[in-house]
């Protein structure tokens, strides 16, 4: 069973009575959470992506600057949520999040009555009882890291390494399986070539070489023949370095969700000329296997760059062939069970 929240919205923490509510329906068995988010305050995000990271919960978000009102959210939540979880889920609101926040100062112990749960209408909450549960809070550090083991360089420690390669991985299998929500109508189709993908500590050098100059522009195509690339800039000045790691993987990510690709999986002209998905495709792409990746704090934002080899978005050729999980897997490669990549 699994639990959609919606809709998240305001500027105000939310980080506190997430946690509550995420942990009482997992004391229920709740093994998923879909998080629709059409606002939120930077920390509870964090806290999100980390549920997120940490395979149980998909966060999907609304479009900021639409004014709709938040009821009418909840209506495209509800369809939305029942294509995702199959009929599988119960419908949460907080609509009354704002009245219902409560601010935990520096207690480490908290007395708190389990979060309402859905009622008969699907647009009021009904508390179902009042029972007094101790939450433990436990403080969670992001340290940046330093250790270099895995390449040499020491402005890239293995804890952003590591960010890069599994998101990568972990979209790559989500779609493998057939679970990566795919604009707003279906899932896309399994993969059966998808490969899992390996650092690559000549492709990081490149990659913060780029980085470091800070254009926010992708680096010329005749510098790295056959070699893919991704960018993209993040603003949050605050964030550890392996958290811009999992905030950039997320955006491509997101891609999928909001724009969509064919259902043949095609890299065509018209995905090329859109350019609205070309990220997600690059980070999927079947046949990409090396990944190497640099950040590089320009000043008013990170300039993150992920280089891929061989390169993907070649145009008349698939992003992955459509079929059984390893169903085709290239010589020299196994199935992966766990993630359905070919490794």
């Amino acid at each position: 069973m699994s639990v959609c929240l919606s809709a998240l919205y305001g500027s105000e923490p939310k980080w506190l009575y997430l946690v509550q509510l995420f942990e009482h329906y997992k004391l229920q068995d709740v093994s998923h959470f879909y998080v629709y988010i059409q606002e939120i305050d930077d920390y509870s995000h964090q806290l999100l992506l980390d549920y997120e990271e940490g395979g149980e919960a998909d966060l999907i978000y609304f479009d900021s600057e639409d004014k709709r009102p938040v009821r009418d959210w909840q209506f495209v939540a509800i369809q939305d949520c029942i294509g995702r979880s199959r009929h599988q889920s119960q419908f949460v609101t907080l609509q009354d999040l704002d009245e219902l926040f409560m601010a935990a100062g520096n207690k480490t112990l908290l007395e708190y009555t389990r979060p309402f749960r859905i009622g008969a209408s699907l647009l009021f909450n009904m508390i179902l009882e009042s029972l007094p549960i101790t939450l433990v809070l436990i403080p969670i550090f992001y340290g940046i890291g330093v250790e270099s083991s895995i390449c040499t360089d020491p402005s890239m420690s293995d804890t952003t390494r590591n960010a890069f390669l599994n998101t990568h991985n972990k979209y790559r299998s989500t779609v493998a399986k057939g679970k990566g929500y795919n604009g707003i109508i279906n899932y896309t189709p399994t993969a059966a070539n998808i490969l899992k993908m390996t650092y690559d500590c000549t492709l990081e050098a490149a990659a913060i070489a780029h980085a470091k100059k800070c254009s926010g522009n992708k680096s010329k195509p005749v510098t790295r023949p056959g070699v893919g690339e991704n960018i993209i800039e993040i603003n949050k000045m605050y964030l550890t370095m392996p958290e811009v790691a999992r905030q950039a993987t997320l955006r491509w990510w997101r891609e999928l969700s909001m724009y969509g690709v064919n259902a043949q999986m095609f890299f065509d002209s018209a995905i090329q000329q859109k350019n609205t998905v070309n990220h997600f495709t690059q980070m999927i792409w079947h046949s990409s296997k090396g990944l190497g990746c640099g950040i590089h704090n320009c000043g008013k934002f990170f300039f993150v760059v992920c280089q891929y080899t061989p390169r993907g978005n070649i145009i008349k050729e698939p992003i992955y062939l459509i079929g059984q999980p390893c169903g085709a897997c290239p010589a020299g490669t196994t199935c992966d069970a766990q993630t359905s990549l070919c490794a």
